[in-house]
């Protein structure tokens, strides 16, 4: 199971910033997310979310949030034991990735909440939280919703409908602010807010200058060469939400024991959570050059060890 990074947010109701949406939600303190607003949405309606105020209006509370990708299937089930329907949270990233509330023919708030609400396994509570909500406009969206099972983000294309992935918050009241949800501490109700994903390039280089981009030189040539054959492994660190790792693929390397030892290995590797689309190949020799610099020499001509090997490159 993936441990989940732990932060304090502000949740905000109604949304005052952004596209409408159920709520606006800011991350608080030093965070890759920045100080900005999100839009979030309530991803499970059977636990309450005990908002303070109002304030001209304004609802607003601040909590620590457990984030979660929403593509965590490992890690969901035990962390949000009350979303019903969790293998729907793909559909729900869809749903949500298409910006209902805005356009020429929005839909409202409420309507797509309903939606996300039906999904996920909370329909009966539709119209009792959300009355008067237009249920034939709201199924309208869940049906569009299930026809895009398996739904998952690509920033890298040119379609700005995809570009976005859910986050899941397990959020409660750190009232002795420990960063630990105690057992007398109150579970809130947890929300999804949608963040821009990210990927992985294709391209390694030496980057010798440290300025993150491979440099050209006059003649439009690189003038920081590429490394042939380069293996990029994604490891996720413990304080890190899976978000983009959901969709990765790794090759794991061992011993070659032999195609009798091919059906143990699958086996043995089969129940790891998440893991899809598992096969086993053997090994093929990859031709390696290996460069060992003269410092002493190198230093003559003004080179340290990284230029001399990425010229030798």
């Amino acid at each position: 199971m993936s441990t989940s990074r732990i932060l304090s947010i502000k949740v905000t109701y109604p949304d005052q910033f952004l596209e409408p949406s159920t709520f606006d939600l800011q991350f608080l303190g030093a965070s890759d997310f920045g100080s900005g607003y999100y839009d979030a949405w309530c991803a499970d309606a059977d636990i309450p979310l005990d908002v303070v105020g109002p304030v001209n209006g304004v609802y607003s509370l601040t909590l620590k949030a457990g984030l979660y990708s929403s593509y965590d299937y490992g890690a969901i089930p035990a962390a949000f034991p009350t979303i019903e329907l969790p293998g729907h949270l793909d559909e729900a990233n869809w749903l949500l990735n298409q910006h209902f509330t805005v356009g020429a023919s929005p839909y409202t708030t409420n309507e797509v909440q309903a939606a996300l609400w039906t999904l996920l396994g909370d329909q009966d509570r539709v119209a009792t939280l959300l009355p008067g909500t237009d249920a034939t406009r709201v199924q309208t969206l869940v049906d569009l919703a299930l026809q895009n099972d398996g739904f998952a983000p690509d920033i890298t294309d040119d379609n700005p409908n995809n570009d976005e992935i859910g986050l899941l918050l397990d959020l409660w009241k750190d009232s002795n602010n420990n960063g630990v949800r105690d057992a007398n501490e109150v579970v809130q109700q947890p929300l999804i807010v949608m963040v821009k994903s990210a990927a992985l390039g294709d391209r390694v280089w030496h980057d010798v200058n440290a300025d993150g981009i491979q440099n050209v030189g006059g003649d439009g040539a690189y003038t920081e060469q590429g490394i042939a054959g380069a293996v990029a492994r994604l490891v996720q660190a413990g304080f890190m939400p899976a978000v983009a790792l959901s969709f990765a693929s790794a090759a794991v390397v061992g011993q070659n024991y032999g195609s009798r030892e091919y059906a143990r290995v699958r086996e043995a590797a089969s129940d790891v959570p998440g893991l899809v689309d598992l096969s086993v190949e053997q090994a093929v020799d990859v031709p390696q050059v290996i460069v060992r610099v003269d410092r002493a020499a190198a230093a003559q001509y003004g080179l340290s060890p990284g230029q001399a090997a990425a010229a030798a490159g």
